[in-house]
């Protein structure tokens, strides 16, 4: 591996797996580079052990290849013509690899901390509920407006951290030193408060009229997660998922009939049968290709592989009778955090 600085910087967040002599498997990740580019913080993803050991030690392990990888940026916007006044903002950039291996460069969503919540502010009917930081995609957003998102006049720090099928945001921010980031979001969040109290104090939350004191904070609040599992077609669900399938054998669970209703009235399939495992990176998509599949992450962050049959004709009615008869509603539902929920109680 080459080991100039931008070369080695290019493999924060990357996984490496390594099968030893007793045909176990280590498997571990790079969360840090030390300053001087010669070392590196590696975590076992078993033990989750952390130790520093010299780049050079990585050439014995087999680099995993990742989905994508953000950007988090700390950039500066000039407030008059003469470059004088600036104003510094957070700006996080998420890349699909499949897109940068297509030569498109484009980000696939962008989040940013210093700019109208567009979404919300076009159909709230108060203007005191105004708010601000978004998170958008080229899914649900103009071009012309991603590139707007995008737009700064300096760039002070550019940091980037791979990312993979199975991660959250905290497997993300584990390998970034969020310091700098924290800081220019603070400034932001301590101004916009003075600004609105007239007065500077401490508040208990993190985040307030969209202005958010933290990096986790920003991400929690504008639903990065919600993009990045858009990108990585996961389905994220706000329930256990053990406590919503049979067990077939050690390996293999099937949706109990809840769970079965649940995903058929929401997806709109008439449902067979399930076939569910836990994800890891020894499954190949290829044995699929020609079933119907998705992924899907339970509140506690594991990621299961589900491949279901589908019957027939779908029966809208019959199904929405069953959700109804079986209280589908107040047990399972689509894990989305709602930011806008105190403002709606107002």
């Amino acid at each position: 591996m080459p080991k100039t600085e931008k070369a080695i910087r290019k493999y924060l967040g990357y996984r490496f797996y390594k099968i030893n002599d007793d045909d176990s498997i280590e498997k571990i990740r790079l969360v840090k580079i030390g300053e001087f580019h010669d070392k590196v913080t590696i975590l076992n993803l078993d033990t989750k052990i952390e130790k520093e050991v010299p780049f050079s030690m990585l050439k014995g392990y087999t680099p995993l290849e990742p989905k994508g990888f953000i950007m988090f940026n700390r950039v500066g916007l000039y407030q008059d013509s003469e470059k004088k006044q600036v104003m510094e903002d957070v700006v996080i950039t998420i890349y699909r690899l499949i897109d940068v291996k297509a030569d498109i460069n484009q980000p696939y969503a962008i989040c940013r901390q210093s700019v109208n919540d567009f979404f919300y502010n076009t159909i709230a009917t108060n203007p005191d509920h105004e708010i601000v930081g978004v998170c958008a995609n080229r899914d649900n957003t103009p071009e012309e407006m991603m590139a707007t998102l995008a737009m700064c006049d300096e760039v002070y720090e550019s940091v980037m951290v791979n990312f993979y099928l199975d991660d959250v945001i905290d497997d993300i921010l584990h390998c970034l030193d969020t310091t700098n980031f924290d800081y220019t979001l603070k400034k932001l969040f301590d101004e916009h408060i003075l600004y609105k109290y007239k007065v500077k104090f401490d508040i208990k939350s993190d985040n307030d009229d969209g202005w958010c004191s933290s990096l986790r904070a920003l991400m929690r609040e504008n639903n990065v997660i919600t993009d990045l599992d858009t990108l990585r077609n996961i389905i994220a669900i706000d329930i256990n998922l053990m406590d919503y399938m049979d067990k077939v054998n050690e390996e293999v669970y099937s949706f109990n009939k809840e769970m079965s209703v649940f995903f058929a009235y929401t997806y709109k399939l008439n449902l067979n049968k399930t076939m569910v495992i836990k994800f890891d990176y020894d499954i190949n998509f290829g044995d699929f290709k020609n079933s119907n599949y998705c992924l899907m992450r339970d509140i506690t962050n594991t990621l299961y592989l589900v491949v279901y049959t589908l019957n027939g004709e779908y029966l809208e009615k019959e199904l929405e009778e069953e959700y109804n008869q079986l209280g589908i509603a107040d047990k399972i539902a689509l894990a989305i955090y709602n930011k806008y929920a105190e403002l709606n109680e107002k």
